[in-house]
């Protein structure tokens, strides 16, 4: 029996990930996955502040152990799988387990000054010998377009301004918080990824997992994830092919003259905006007034 077996650790490696919507976050994860040589045990796009166990939205990536919220028991036929989903969740929360990763969209990370992420969190996740927090971020210009798109795709029109206005500050509190400026997620065990750079950068990406403590199999970028329909742009259309999608010129995308009136709060802020994407992507402001 190994130590880690015969020891109270539930959990050899506890990762909480945090992520914009339409950064990447399913690449990046894959790939974090992708290093294990047995099954992860992920559950995706958690419910804040609430049992990930629970509370998660389906994903199919690969190398994953199968998970599946249980139905709403409405009937017999129903209560029963319902019932089924939720001993199996339970079995699992009790395993021993190599890797546990867990991930979170657009979570308000101020929130986090007066809330625990997971409310008694060794009850519910159990001990874990190593724990790590990532903090994914995609420049805002490219990031931008691509939640635009999506609620585009989502809406058939075009997001209000007032709209846009909530995304830009969420985006500029990730990026303060990617600065260090901020310490919602503390000063210790936290790793931040620039999507660009982890796209474009095969040492890069080395580098990283050397800072998460995950030894190397397979550092390739290549696995496009179809999780929420794939790209905004190109939906799954280059699985296996991420490095011919034009990730880095999504942002003309707005320059078409449909857009302008979508404008308005980026230009607004164009201040903080360009002085936060030129610290930490190098990446000058595109778009005209």
């Amino acid at each position: 029996m190994s130590e880690f077996a015969g020891s109270r650790v539930r959990n050899e490696l506890e990762v909480q990930f945090f992520g914009l919507q339409r950064s990447g976050n399913h690449g990046v994860l894959s790939w974090i996955i992708g290093q294990f040589e047995e099954p992860v045990f992920f559950f995706n796009n958690v419910e804040f502040f609430l049992d990930p166990f629970l509370h998660f939205r389906f994903a199919k990536l690969p190398n994953t152990v199968p998970v599946s919220r249980p139905p709403i028991p409405d009937g017999p036929l129903l209560q029963e799988r319902h019932d089924r989903a939720l001993r199996h969740l339970e079995t699992l929360r009790g395993a021993k387990k190599k890797a546990l990763i867990y991930s979170y969209e657009n979570l308000t990370l101020r929130k986090l000054r007066h809330q625990e992420l997971v409310p008694r969190h060794d009850e519910i996740i159990g001990l874990s010998g190593k724990l790590r927090r990532v903090l994914l971020l995609r420049d805002f210009y490219n990031w931008i377009s691509s939640r635009i798109k999506l609620l585009e795709n989502k809406l058939r029109d075009i997001p209000s301004p007032r709209g846009l206005e909530g995304l830009v500050s969420l985006w500029i509190m990730y990026a303060r918080e990617f600065l260090g400026e901020t310490e919602f997620l503390g000063t210790a065990n936290v790793t931040r990824i620039s999507y660009n750079r982890w796209v474009e950068d095969e040492g890069y990406r080395a580098d990283l997992l050397v800072a998460l403590g995950i030894p190397m199999k397979d550092n390739s970028n290549r696995y496009v994830p179809d999780v929420g329909g794939g790209s905004s742009f190109d939906g799954g259309a280059f699985t296996g092919r991420p490095t011919e999608m034009k990730v880095s010129e999504r942002w003309r995308h707005l320059g078409e003259q449909k857009y302008s009136t979508v404008l308005g709060p980026i230009l607004d802020r164009r201040g903080e905006l360009e002085q936060l994407n030129q610290a930490i992507f190098g990446i000058a402001f595109p778009f005209q007034p």
